[in-house]
């Protein structure tokens, strides 16, 4: 039987030493999440609530003055009952939009608070009132 060179058996060692390493640390990786980004406040507002707030409103400026256009122009006519929920939904858009023009102006934790539920009621009338307009479509 023939012998293996010393140095050519300490190589091949090494080899498979090395070897085992390293696919051993491979698979011992720790997965790394990189940080989350903040959200990007888009330009002329003050923080992402105001931002948010701002985009609720035009969202149901929006909806209310194509209703009320389609009310007018007769494509839509409503019941009594959805006339009237129409028109409280009106009133309370401008007063949630004062809020949020408050809140704009000058924000404190109160206002944020106030704003914010006046703000998820609004849009919360908002889906009531398409799903009453549409008939739950």
């Amino acid at each position: 039987m023939k012998r293996i060179p010393e140095p050519l058996a300490y190589s091949a060692t090494f080899a498979v030493l090395f070897l085992s390493m390293m696919f051993g640390m491979a698979a011992c990786t720790p997965t790394v999440n990189p940080p989350t980004a903040p959200p990007i406040v888009g330009a002329g507002y003050i923080n992402i609530d105001d931002q948010r707030f701002q985009q609720a409103i035009g969202s149901a400026e929006t909806f209310y003055l194509d209703t009320q256009n389609n009310v007018n122009a007769k494509i839509l006519t409503p019941s009594p009952t959805t006339l009237t929920a129409l028109n409280a939904f009106g009133i309370a858009l401008t007063q949630v939009r004062q809020l949020v023009l408050n809140y704009h102006n000058s924000p404190t934790a109160a206002k944020l608070a106030t704003t914010n539920t006046a703000v998820t009621n609004l849009t919360s009338s908002q889906n009531s009132l398409t799903a009453q307009i549409t008939g739950g479509k």
